[in-house]
């Protein structure tokens, strides 16, 4: 009858054991993965705008590059925690001048639930100077 005690208590433990673990082991399993669509406007100006999403993660602390077609960058700026951004952008060239921005992918989370928040360019304007 002791032996019988004996295997008893370490089935309980290895039970107890194996109970423990389980939830530790469920805990590091890649969680769901949301994809956010963002969207970027610029002003007429060419120097200003706002990144929009709908999951407030995606819009604060986004880096913007102010592009001009046929010169490449020409300024940056990071977001505000709703969105907006402003830069000072080193116009190349006379009027007139075709200007966009940019804001670039990033992933937003390690654990549990991951967002993706896409790239988005805005549309191209025209500066006709002034």
């Amino acid at each position: 009858m002791r032996k019988t005690k004996q295997v008893v208590a370490v089935a309980v433990a290895l039970a107890a054991t194996l109970a423990i673990g389980i939830p530790v082991a469920a805990s590091n399993e890649a969680g769901e993965t949301k994809v956010i669509k963002t969207t970027i406007s610029v002003n007429p100006y060419g120097n200003a705008g706002k990144v929009r999403a709908s999951n407030p993660n995606c819009v604060e602390g986004r880096r913007v590059v102010i592009k001009q077609k046929g010169h490449g960058k020409i300024g940056a700026a990071t977001t505000n925690d709703k969105g907006a951004w402003q830069a000072e952008p080193a116009y190349k060239g006379s009027p007139p001048l075709k200007v966009y921005a940019e804001v670039k992918p990033v992933t937003q989370g390690t654990a549990g639930t991951i967002y993706q928040c896409k790239a988005a360019t805005s549309r191209t304007l025209t500066i006709n100077g002034g």
